[in-house]
């Protein structure tokens, strides 16, 4: 239909004003239902990637992989700003790529921090079995005097560690934009 109503436009011949008139009607009624369309599409993807980003929130990513999540929280508010200037498509591919990103990033770290989970119970572990035969050892000979090497019992070895609050790397992005109950309350028909 598009392609029609285009070569109507760039042919020679003249057009009568009442075929004028309704192919320019019929281009912009086209024009608006790609653009509901394409809003419906971009609030839909941005609901999934408002979701992929509070389940990278719920891992700390914003902490372990602060530079990827930065980058995908900027793309979704890239997003939001495309989105107001009614360039849905664009809004689209960027709240897509925010989604990935924030997907790939929940997916790595919950598994690295699998990874280290296990690693501590394994430490945990080792330690209680040390504790165990130190126990055992001072049982049977019990160290009387002091030992070069040995701190005392209420010593200090390392230093306190502080760590930033992770709640604060947090980028905070409304969950709703402006007009999105209107679009998505709209029907599949209409699209």
């Amino acid at each position: 239909a598009l392609t029609v109503v285009e070569n109507t436009y760039s042919s020679a011949a003249p057009l009568s004003d009442d075929v004028a008139n309704a192919a320019a009607e019929a281009y912009s009624n086209f024009n608006k239902v790609l653009i509901i369309g394409f809003k419906k599409i971009a609030l839909q993807e941005r609901v999934a990637a408002f979701d992929a980003k509070k389940k990278a929130d719920s891992v700390k990513a914003g902490v372990s992989r602060k530079e990827q999540y930065g980058e995908a929280a900027d793309k979704f508010q890239k997003a939001d700003a495309l989105y107001a200037m009614q360039s849905p498509e664009k809004a689209y591919e960027n709240y897509k790529t925010a989604k990935e990103t924030f997907t790939a990033l929940f997916n790595d770290v919950s598994e690295k921090r699998a990874a280290a989970q296990a690693a501590i119970e394994a430490a945990k572990r080792k330690v209680a079995e040390s504790a165990n035969y130190a126990e055992e050892a001072d049982a049977k000979a019990p160290i009387t005097e002091a030992v070069e090497g040995i701190e005392e019992e209420d010593a200090v070895l390392l230093e306190e560690t502080t760590y930033e609050d992770p709640d604060a790397a947090v980028i905070q992005i409304d969950a709703t934009i402006e007009g999105q109950e209107e679009i998505l309350a709209l029907p599949e028909e209409s699209t």
